[in-house]
């Protein structure tokens, strides 16, 4: 089986570990014997470094495949800033028919407005999903706020 695993970033280290964690726990325990393509998705460098968000996830995925136990291999996305430019950037640069399943990998309190924006932005595409439990304190009171802008994101985003 061919899996697309589309693992959303996040400028917040342990959320993007956690949502990096919680994916590749899934994958080494349910599709341990499948070919997997990581879409790491995030470009912003807000972590005081120069490396995006896209270039830390598949680093920390490689590590859990340090002695190349697993088929596993990355497609990059170093532009995305938003989740809305997550799902509009990939829906222009990967061939989604190419899998069998495609799971999307962010953290549950994101779950609600992420799957708003993957609907519209890759419309009658059937994801699945994997949900990391960490959060901050704000995560959710900042999630209904942003969660009232999903359309206008995405046709932002669209642009």
């Amino acid at each position: 089986m061919k899996l697309l695993i589309f693992l959303l970033g996040s400028h917040v280290a342990k959320l993007l570990a956690d949502r990096v964690d919680t994916a590749v726990s899934y994958v080494r325990t349910e599709h341990q014997n499948d070919t997997v393509s990581w879409y790491v998705s995030g470009g912003t460098a807000k972590n005081g470094g120069d490396r995006s968000e896209a270039e830390l996830m598949a680093d920390s995925i490689a590590e859990h495949n340090a002695n190349n136990t697993y088929s596993w291999d990355y497609i990059y996305d170093v532009q995305a800033t938003n989740t809305a430019e997550n799902f509009i950037i990939a829906s222009k640069n990967v061939v989604f028919d190419d899998y069998d399943a495609i799971f999307v990998a962010t953290s549950r309190f994101h779950y609600q407005r992420a799957k708003m924006i993957a609907d519209n932005a890759i419309p009658a595409r059937p994801f699945q999903w994997i949900l990391g439990d960490v959060e901050l304190p704000d995560s959710r009171y900042w999630e209904t706020v942003h969660i009232r802008n999903v359309a206008a994101d995405v046709a932002r985003a669209a642009r």
